[in-house]
């Protein structure tokens, strides 16, 4: 349980943290990719006043000094070519400002751009901008290679950067994760021990009462306070030893040997003294198994289990009320289902009947002499098989357990 614990513990905070990150990086790229954005949508719009000619150097009245202002500055350098289109036919072809590129290539980049209906936004690494007046289109072709390798880079970079980083606080939080969740190791240490102990304090004198009860009913005979303490004994020696049974299911090396066997002939065999006990109950007991299932698992802890869901559903379920068990092929795995009337159940705290000493119905306690610990036993006993069981109740009046194992 404490190994499960940790991991779970190194999983979130790793999650947590890589969440941060990525969410980090992710603004940073987007920032950066809007600013090459905007930065070639001013360049591009600096041309498209001059109808794709690059602003006319001016000098500067106020700094003679300086002469040669370009307006504006991020078109300084930047590779650019044009074509004027008009009617559909490419009537001119400017590529003096962008001598890594020929006539032919410019003429099959706007024969693309214009089969696709493109008007704006980038075409491989070029971004577009289309101007239009009485001679025709014109489109202007703004050359962002350098910055998009730029900003690939910077992207690719900082994914490795941050993957990097991940492994890096994944091996931290592990390291130190023991330090964290020692407090709760010792804990539960104590906690383990302590039932331990205590299942073998208690059954020493439970056994003395059980015995001197013995020889108080042979002396003196059988009345109301000897069948009372014969009750109290029963269910304390139940309740111990199923305290000791969750405190070695939780146990990280608990060997549970796993074989084949016919569940559905394990089933058959718990259910049958519950159909007498339906019938000095007057409570409705329906059995539908299919035949020869086969399981993998332990039969007695499986045997224990429906036990425990039938004695759950006898107990609870109303005065002249109906229990259902079902065993039935579910797929590669086989569904187990105990369902039962009831006089009324809170549909919001089903999932705390799993709880230990959780108890829905605390009026009736006396009455079924439940110690709200059995379903806990059930749980763990689907964990240990690597099962899933859970509870549903969809009126309110009827409550049905399902396990898949």
């Amino acid at each position: 349980m404490i190994k499960r614990l940790r991991l779970k513990f190194v999983v979130v905070a790793t999650f947590v943290v890589v969440a941060v990150l990525g969410g980090i990086i992710t603004i940073i790229n987007v920032v950066n990719y809007a600013n090459l954005n905007a930065d070639a949508d001013r360049v591009l719009e600096s041309l498209s006043e001059d109808r794709g000619a690059m602003p006319i150097p001016q000098d500067d009245p106020k700094r003679p000094d300086e002469p040669m202002q370009f307006m504006p500055p991020g078109t300084r350098g930047a590779g650019y070519f044009t074509v004027t289109v008009s009617d559909g036919e490419i009537k001119d072809v400017n590529v003096s400002m962008i001598p890594q590129l020929n006539e032919t290539q410019a003429e099959s980049l706007i024969k693309n751009v214009l089969e696709k209906g493109q008007t704006d936004g980038y075409y491989d690494y070029y971004k577009i901008k289309k101007i239009s007046d009485t001679n025709g289109d014109k489109y202007i072709f703004l050359d962002c290679s350098k910055e998009l390798y730029s900003s690939e880079n910077f992207l690719r970079t900082s994914i490795i950067i941050g993957l990097s980083a991940t492994v890096l606080i994944f091996g931290l939080i592990w390291i130190f994760s023991s330090v964290a969740i020692k407090p709760i190791a010792e804990s539960y240490s104590k906690q383990k021990r302590f039932i331990t102990d205590a299942n073998h304090e208690i059954k020493t004198p439970l056994a003395i009462i059980g015995a001197t009860n013995e020889v108080m009913e042979l002396e003196f005979g059988k009345n109301e306070w000897t069948d009372t303490i014969n009750n109290q004994v029963k269910k304390l020696t139940a309740l111990t030893e199923k305290l000791v049974f969750l405190s070695r299911m939780d146990e990280e090396n608990a060997e549970i040997p796993m074989a084949e066997f016919d569940i559905s002939q394990t089933v058959i065999e718990v259910s049958e003294p519950f159909k007498n006990l339906a019938k000095v109950s007057g409570k409705t007991f329906e059995v539908k198994i299919e035949p020869n299932l086969k399981c993998v698992g332990d039969v007695s802890l499986i045997g224990q289990l429906v036990n425990l869901l039938l004695d759950n559903a006898f107990k609870y379920s109303d005065p002249a009320g109906s229990i259902e068990l079902d065993l039935l092929q579910s797929g590669k795995n086989c569904k187990i289902v105990v369902s039962n009337t009831t006089d009324g159940v809170d549909a919001k705290n089903l999932d705390k009947l799993f709880d230990r000493f959780y108890r829905a119905d605390k009026s009736r306690n006396s009455e079924t002499g439940g110690n709200g610990i059995g379903l806990s036993v059930a749980k763990s006993i689907v964990n240990i098989h690597k099962g899933k069981i859970s509870v549903r109740s969809d009126d309110g009046k009827n409550i049905a357990f399902t396990v898949i194992i």
